[in-house]
């Protein structure tokens, strides 16, 4: 608690007597008592609590001490050699400084401060540290540092309960029943739902944004109309939030039902604002690299077009000397032959190749590469919000929760245009794949399963495409 060596102005700016400290002290008798009461006097203003132990005060503090009492330096502070001494001096101390003891009415007050703490998300460290400044603001002596501890572990436990409770009982039923299929592993499965939604992405591809949005749509769809959380503090959704991504699923289903609840609803509300950033984000790296590449492209075709293009002008300019100075005479078709057609062919070929290189070789680069950019870009479309029909309900809720990755998909449903549809020129609407296992292959196709209550579902067949195109 005391610096071992403390400097010289922590000496003059902590450890310097008033002439009333003086004064007090002067009532002690014995110089190893007056050492011990000025000591303990400097110690309980300072940090609140008394000094258990005498012989683990620094010499340099002690020797400070007992140049401002007269008295001569020592080499050690012994222990006081009477109990109830240390008893009367302790209450002369606590009433020349106006401090009350740390009773029950004392703990009462900081727990209901330490309550409101915690319900603004504060954590353990800063409630210790507002705890023993809040208790020095009111005169109170400082309890022993356990017993702070355990009552701010305490009251910390409590009111993290009371508040799980609480946003699980704020949470629509739809939602609830949606994070218990998040945490669940579907069968055949070695990942929940949930570990996907977690997954952050290794680079800008289409592929990536593409699951990044068909995640948001899980999310949106899962939330629905809200959380009703609107009127909590967002540090305390944030801190919850970051709890719910630290959790793994089988951490999650141990936890009590309304734990596991409010940790994942702050989660899912948090993933939604950073999965819009990280959307954006990554679709602003995406095209800045489509972007660069197109200019690549550009520049290497301009190379190899250079010259061609610089030999075809000199043969069109010399067939057009050749065509001013001609004899009027001469036929159209000997002056044809005479000037090499397929080679003038070629020539004014690549002159015009290069000309539209100048112009526009930049746009037909990048609009070679719409079809990769339109497929990214398709979930973002407001046409998206066909679904696919529905058939058979069925008739309990369904325990495989990878269904809520294609039934989330369903909801982009990107353009694609298969071989069929090229050659037609008609586009093919379908729902997309589910999300991507980590190897980077499409899943399979599977049935999708919407739920709308505990015991009503609607199976849907959600199209599965690959990502290898993008």
């Amino acid at each position: 608690m005391l610096p071992p060596d403390p400097s010289e102005d922590d000496l003059a700016r902590h450890w310097s007597l008033t002439p009333a400290d003086l004064a007090a002290i002067a009532e002690a008798r014995g110089p190893d008592q007056r050492r011990r009461f000025a000591l303990q006097l400097c110690v309980m203003r300072l940090h609140g609590r008394f000094l258990d132990d005498y012989r683990r005060a620094p010499i340099k503090i002690v020797n400070h001490l007992s140049r401002q009492l007269g008295l001569p330096p020592v080499l050690f502070l012994d222990r006081a050699g009477r109990e109830p001494t240390e008893r009367v001096q302790a209450q002369r101390i606590r009433r020349y400084l106006a401090l009350s003891r740390f009773d029950k009415a004392a703990e009462a007050n900081l727990r209901e401060w330490l309550r409101e703490g915690a319900l603004e998300g504060r954590s353990a460290a800063e409630l210790l540290a507002g705890a023993e400044d809040k208790l020095r603001g009111w005169c109170v002596m400082l309890p022993a540092a356990s017993t702070l501890d355990r009552i701010i572990a305490s009251v910390a436990a409590h009111t993290t309960a009371d508040l799980f409770a609480t946003i699980a009982g704020r949470l629509p039923e739809t939602l609830r029943a949606g994070i218990d299929l998040l945490v669940e592993v579907p069968e055949g499965d070695a990942r929940s739902s949930l570990f996907r939604l977690k997954d952050y992405p290794k680079s800008a591809n289409a592929a990536v944004i593409k699951g990044d949005i068909v995640r948001l749509h899980l999310i949106e769809d899962l939330l629905g109309a809200g959380a009703n959380l609107g009127d909590l503090d967002p540090r305390i959704i944030r801190q919850l939030g970051q709890l719910g991504r630290r959790y793994d699923a089988g951490d999650l289903r141990r936890f009590a039902k309304p734990k596991r609840d409010a940790l994942v609803a702050c989660y899912l509300v948090e993933a939604r604002k950073t999965l819009l950033d990280q959307i954006v984000e990554m679709n602003d790296l995406f095209l800045t690299g489509m972007n660069r590449r197109a200019r690549t492209s550009v520049e290497k075709r301009r190379k190899s077009l250079r010259r061609r293009a610089r030999d075809g002008l000199h043969r069109v300019l010399g067939a057009v000397d050749a065509l001013v100075t001609a004899d009027g005479a001469q036929s159209v078709a000997g002056f044809r032959d005479g000037q090499n057609p397929p080679a003038l062919i070629e020539a004014a070929i690549a002159c015009r190749a290069y000309e539209r290189l100048e112009t526009r070789g930049h746009l037909d680069a990048m609009l070679a590469r719409y079809g990769t950019l339109a497929n990214t870009c398709g979930p973002f479309s407001p046409c998206r919000s066909r679904r696919p029909p529905a058939a058979r309900p069925c008739s309990g809720p369904s325990r495989a929760c990878a269904h809520w990755m294609p039934a989330a998909a369903a909801r982009s449903q990107p353009m694609t245009r298969t071989a069929s549809s090229r050659r037609t020129g008609g586009p093919i609407s379908s729902a997309t794949a589910s999300l991507t296992a980590p190897s980077g292959r499409s899943r399979s196709p599977s049935p999708s399963v919407t739920r709308s209550g505990p015991a009503a579902c609607s199976w849907r067949t959600a199209a599965t495409t690959s990502h290898s195109g993008t």
